[in-house]
């Protein structure tokens, strides 16, 4: 099983039971127990990871601390320009594109995560058309992004 390039958020984790050779790899893990295992589980490589405390899980190259998510409380989990998970991940195990569909860079460190870092995404004018606050859900009138098709993130791709 590859548990690769996630971003596992409001204090979830991953648990593993009776797994054997498991890889988990360039994921935001915000648990406060990131990864779990029974007795049973043996041979799990994990690495390039940002746990918020540390973790035996979060691998040589993994790093500690707040993701800086845009508005995790609005369930926006997308990075900021200061997050400690940009540039920090392995191409070694990374899938050819993020979230959005964007490939990943060549020759550049990956971001941690789900989504690359896309400043329009973090910026006020991609919030300009949210539903009262919510980038995913309808609560009221208005009409939100289709931010697979959105021109700000086809430039940037």
């Amino acid at each position: 099983n590859l548990i690769i390039n996630n971003t596992i958020a409001d204090d979830q984790g991953i648990a593993i039971w009776n797994g054997d050779g498991e890889v988990i790899a360039n994921n935001i893990i915000s648990g406060t127990m990131p990864v779990s295992v029974d007795s049973n589980t043996k041979n799990i490589i994990s690495d390039y990871n940002l746990c918020p405390t540390e973790s035996e899980y979060q691998g040589l190259n993994g790093i500690t601390g707040d993701p800086r998510f845009v508005d995790p409380g609005k369930g926006v989990y997308w990075l900021r320009e200061n997050s400690p998970a940009r540039g920090k991940g392995s191409s070694q195990y990374a899938p050819a594109n993020d979230f959005w569909g964007t490939s990943y860079p060549e020759n550049q460190p990956l971001d941690i995560g789900a989504f690359l870092y896309m400043p329009f995404l973090s910026s006020d004018l991609s919030r300009s058309g949210w539903d009262n606050g919510w980038a995913y859900h309808r609560h009221g009138s208005g009409m939100l992004y289709d931010f697979w098709t959105l021109p700000e993130l086809q430039k940037e791709k």
